[in-house]
């Protein structure tokens, strides 16, 4: 695992990093930094970063959802996001500031026995004139 790149907390009880730096990726075609990244050979331009880090008792939820790879863990995965996006000039997308939960089963993880890892990619498709994207991320065991 790479890291720390961004930041880190760590406690007695868990320690958390985050990973923006170009040039490392989570695996294999899932790049951290700004970069692209393919979704069913459909090119998207963003930032990736990985979370990883670990805890005593492990990860029993991705967000609202139990871990399947460690079901009896006492520890929530989360990814909490709000974003502010203009394409072309005009407004796409706007939370107005407000939170909203950004994680799930379905993001790439991995969360067995007390060491935990997930990656995002926040981006938009290639060649989208994207004229003005602020977008903030809070992530916590």
């Amino acid at each position: 695992m790479q890291g720390p790149y961004l930041g880190e907390g760590n406690s007695g009880n868990c320690n958390i990093y985050v990973n923006f730096k170009p040039g490392t990726s989570y695996v294999s075609g899932r790049p951290n930094g700004p970069s692209t990244a393919y979704l069913d050979g459909v090119a998207f331009y963003g930032l990736g970063f990985t979370v990883g880090g670990s805890v005593k008792g492990g990860i029993g939820k991705i967000g609202e959802e139990r871990n399947g790879q460690n079901p009896n863990g006492g520890w929530t995965m989360d990814q909490w996001t709000s974003r502010y996006i203009e394409e072309g000039g005009k407004e796409v997308w706007n939370d107005r500031g407000k939170d909203r939960r950004d994680i799930s089963g379905r993001v790439l993880y991995w969360a067995t026995g007390d060491s935990f890892t997930w990656y995002d990619h926040p981006s938009a498709q290639a060649g989208k004139t994207v004229t003005y994207r602020a977008q903030n991320f809070r992530v916590s065991v």
